[in-house]
Formats: C-alpha cells, sequence, structure tokens
C-alpha cells in the first residue's frame, strides 16, 4: 500500500509539473517606456468656480499676461474672455476643464522648470504651464490629430503603445507618448501615456491584461511641481490575434464593465508650430507667448 500511494503521488506531482510547464510556455509579455523627461503634469483648469484654481483667477496666467501687455501699451482682456467662454457663464459641469490642451502641451512641449521674468512681470511655473495650456485648446478639435482611434480594440491600442511608445515602429522615428482618453462614457478625461506593460498567456491567440501609466492633473499642486505624478489604469482582454513577429493586430475584445474597463479614444495633435497654431482665446499674442515660454 506503501508503494503504491508513493507512486500515485509522484504521478500526480508529474503531472502537475507538465500542467504548469505547460502553461508558463505559453505566457508572454512586451512593454515600453519614454523618457519621463517627456511628459509632465499639471492641474486641469476647470470652468467652474468652485474649484480652484482657474486660468481666469485674479493673478493667475491670464491677469499676468494682461498686465504684461498693459505695459507695452495693448489693452487685451485674455482673462475676461476665458472667464465668459470657459467659465460659469457657460453653467459648466464639474469635470469641464482644460485636460486635453494639457495633453498636447505636455507630450510635445518641454515642461517649464523655473520663472520667467519679462519686463518685471513674473511668469511661474504655473502660469507659464497655464499659458502653455492655452496654447494648445484646440488641439483636439477633430482636424488637428496625427493620431485618432475611437473604441480602439485591445490589439489596436496595444499596437499602437508599441509602436509609438516602445519605439518599434514609431511616427516620427523615435519614442513618443500618446494620449489617452482613458473614462469610457459621457465624460472626458485625458492622460499622457508614457508607459505600459502587458501581460498575455496564450500563443497566436493571447488574452491577458493592458497596463498603462500616465502623467495626471489631479491636483492644482501638480500645476507648481516639476515632478511627474503618475496614474495607472489596468485593462482586461481576449482573443488578440498576434502576427508572426508577435505585433498584436486589430482583434480581441475588452473584459469588465464600467467607465474605466476599456480606453475610449487614443490620440494625439500634430505639433505647434507656433504657440498659437492651437489658440481659441483671441486675446493671446504670438510675440507675447514667445517671450512668456520659449
Amino acid at each position: 500500500m506503501r508503494t503504491s500511494w508513493i507512486r500515485w503521488a509522484w504521478i500526480v506531482c508529474l503531472l502537475a509539473a507538465l500542467v504548469c510547464g505547460s502553461s508558463a510556455a505559453y505566457a508572454g509579455g512586451d512593454s515600453g517606456q519614454v523618457s519621463k523627461k517627456m511628459v509632465w503634469s499639471c492641474w486641469y483648469w476647470p470652468w467652474v468656480d468652485w474649484s480652484d484654481p482657474n486660468l481666469y483667477d485674479y493673478d493667475e496666467a491670464l491677469d499676468r499676461y494682461d498686465y504684461l501687455t498693459w505695459i507695452y501699451g495693448y489693452w487685451t482682456y485674455a482673462r475676461d474672455w476665458e472667464y465668459e467662454n470657459h467659465g460659469p457663464p457657460q453653467n459648466p459641469e464639474g469635470w469641464w476643464g482644460h485636460c486635453h490642451a494639457w495633453c498636447g502641451a505636455a507630450i510635445w512641449e518641454p515642461q517649464p522648470t523655473k520663472s520667467r521674468f519679462v519686463s518685471g512681470v513674473e511668469f511661474r511655473i504655473r502660469d507659464r504651464k497655464g499659458l502653455l495650456v492655452e496654447s494648445y485648446n484646440t488641439c483636439a478639435d477633430g482636424s488637428s490629430y496625427e493620431i485618432y482611434e475611437e473604441l480602439p480594440s485591445p490589439g489596436l491600442f496595444w499596437r499602437y503603445l508599441r509602436d509609438e511608445i516602445k519605439g518599434v515602429d514609431p511616427i516620427h522615428g523615435s519614442k513618443r507618448a500618446l494620449i489617452g482618453e482613458l473614462y469610457y462614457g459621457e465624460e472626458i478625461w485625458n492622460y499622457p501615456i508614457y508607459k505600459y506593460k502587458v501581460k498575455y498567456t496564450g500563443k497566436q491567440v493571447v488574452s491577458g491584461t493592458i497596463t498603462v501609466y500616465v502623467g495626471d492633473d489631479g491636483d492644482p499642486y501638480y500645476a507648481d511641481s516639476k515632478k511627474l505624478f503618475s496614474k495607472i489604469f489596468v485593462y482586461q482582454f481576449q482573443d488578440v490575434y498576434l502576427d508572426s513577429s508577435k505585433n498584436p493586430l486589430d482583434s480581441g475584445v475588452w473584459l469588465g464593465s464600467g467607465p474605466y474597463h476599456r480606453p475610449d479614444s487614443i490620440w494625439r495633435p500634430y505639433y505647434a508650430d507656433y504657440y498659437t497654431t492651437y489658440v481659441e482665446n483671441p486675446e493671446l499674442d504670438e510675440d507675447f507667448l514667445f517671450a512668456i515660454l520659449y
């Protein structure tokens, strides 16, 4: 009896080892990251007046801009325009803000890391970030995308991450961050994606998770900081097809439900050749922006 028990125990262990070894053989992963210096955190600059600071507040970026132009004999009303068009008169929802414009600026423009004085007017880090955000305000109007995919499949989402962030086949010849609209629903929350990890099981048809790491804009403190504050989103997927080079194809389905179970879109605007390329506020001038931001 003792010999029989040992033999059966050995057979069970052998079968378990074979099963585990087989599963391990079909496990895989993929990852990529751009330099953290290529993205930066900020505040989303809401339209509502109960979530300060706002770009139209006294002594914030646009107020200082108007004071600078006054010194030179120009009477601009950038602060007033912002209040009327991106403020309480629009009856905004609490989530309305400038996250899309921050993302465009955060992946294309270097982060301001110190104050700049122009004709005696100090533009702090927060002011310079705020004006960069203003300079990308129309970058998501539907006509200025070099990348745009709405409701991407898991395979397509992974492929863009792989091409652009890992640098497998990037548009500009080197790694660059993407923007993800990562709230699946009526609200819109954009983030710059700078890193991803994929874990999967299977060979030609795989299932697993995609984890993305993004810069965050959820705290007003971030507007003054030079540090990158991160946020993580994890998505589950199944049935993504891989080609012979293990590149994901446009395939698969997302698992789960709710506003964070899948990305709503991925996008990236064209680079703004001028600070006024994507400006909406008509009171902002290229020469003054150049003096403050360059």
